[in-house]
């Protein structure tokens, strides 16, 4: 559940419990304040809430998962929403999460409209974080491993997005269409 707090640090009011009905929770992994909204992200139920401030009022649900078969590309139709940012539109840049093997891991981005449609082109694509295997074991051990390089992302408020290889230092600025238009090498 969201615990809200008011400015003196006082509980003011929860939303949602652990639940699957429209507004609970079961993994809750994203939390944002845009405008006059609130969005949370669950990653287990693949729903975006959008609520009301200060009402907090529910006033939207966003089923992500099966979206990607709605584009008919074989490779993407068991992906998986596991990243979310609000744009400045209001519709959501989603990453999904492509899994070919434990080797083969990535993260394709698509916009995402407030009705669960696709309403761009893939994006951009990253490397997912690595799995360590090992295969000493039988059956093997697969586990993600903490500290692992990644790509963090984040949206402005005018539709830019910044995106970071942790790896690598390079953070790099993306227009609102997906193209790199600068990037910094740290």
């Amino acid at each position: 559940r969201i615990e809200v707090f008011d400015e003196f640090g006082n509980h003011a009011e929860s939303l949602g419990g652990l639940g699957s009905d429209p507004g609970d929770y079961r993994d809750p992994a994203y939390l944002k304040v845009q405008a006059d909204y609130l969005f949370a992200f669950d990653n287990a139920l693949n729903r975006v809430y959008k609520y009301d401030l200060p009402e907090l009022e529910l006033t939207g649900v966003t089923k992500l998962g099966g979206v990607m078969k709605n584009l008919n590309i074989d490779s993407l139709s068991s992906a998986k929403p596991v990243n979310l940012e609000v744009m400045a539109d209001g519709n959501y840049l989603v990453g999904f999460q492509v899994v070919k093997s434990t080797e083969d891991r990535r993260l394709v981005y698509y916009r995402i409209n407030g009705s669960g449609n696709v309403i761009s082109d893939q994006m951009f694509t990253f490397p997912s974080r690595k799995l360590h295997v090992d295969r000493t074991m039988d059956p093997p051990l697969i586990m993600m491993m903490p500290y692992e390089s990644e790509i963090l992302i984040q949206t402005d408020s005018v539709g830019r997005i910044y995106s970071i290889d942790t790896d690598h230092f390079l953070i790099s600025l993306i227009d609102s269409i997906g193209h790199v238009s600068d990037t910094r090498h740290y």
